[in-house]
C-alpha cells in the first residue's frame, strides 16, 4: 500500500513546543487526511515493514524527522491501516528524506505485509 499526505510531517522540535490545543488539532488533521486518502483501501496490516519519505524544504536531523511522526503513526493506527505502531506490528521503519521547494512538501507512506 502506498499514499501520501500533502504537507511534510513536522519536526520533533515544532510538536514538543505546540501548545496542547494546536497538538489536538494536528492529531485530528492527520487523522482526517490520513481516511480521505486511504478510505478506499481495504488492507489491515498485523505485521508490516513501513517506508516514509518525507519531502521538505530542509532535511532535518534524524531523531527530529522521526519524534515527527508521533502524528502521523497514530493516525495510521486509528484508521486501522496498521494494527499498532509498536515494534511487534512494525517491524521495520525506514525514514527517507528528499529536498524539494516549499510548495512541493509532502509525506510518501509504503506499507509492505510481512510474513
Amino acid at each position: 500500500m502506498k499514499f501520501e499526505i500533502p504537507f511534510a510531517t513536522p519536526s520533533n522540535n515544532a510538536v514538543m513546543r505546540m501548545h496542547h490545543r494546536v497538538r489536538t488539532q494536528q492529531h485530528a488533521q492527520y487523522r482526517l487526511e490520513v481516511w480521505a486518502t486511504t478510505r478506499r483501501e481495504s488492507s489491515s496490516f498485523e505485521k508490516c515493514h513501513v517506508t516514509i519519505t518525507r519531502h521538505g524544504s530542509r532535511p532535518l536531523d534524524w531523531d527530529n524527522m522521526g519524534g515527527g511522526l508521533k502524528f502521523l503513526l497514530d493516525a495510521m493506527v486509528k484508521n486501522k491501516i496498521i494494527a499498532d505502531d509498536n515494534p511487534g506490528c512494525v517491524l521495520t521503519l525506514n525514514l527517507k528524506q528528499e529536498k524539494c521547494s516549499r510548495k512541493e512538501e509532502k509525506t510518501v507512506v509504503e506499507i509492505m505485509g510481512a510474513a
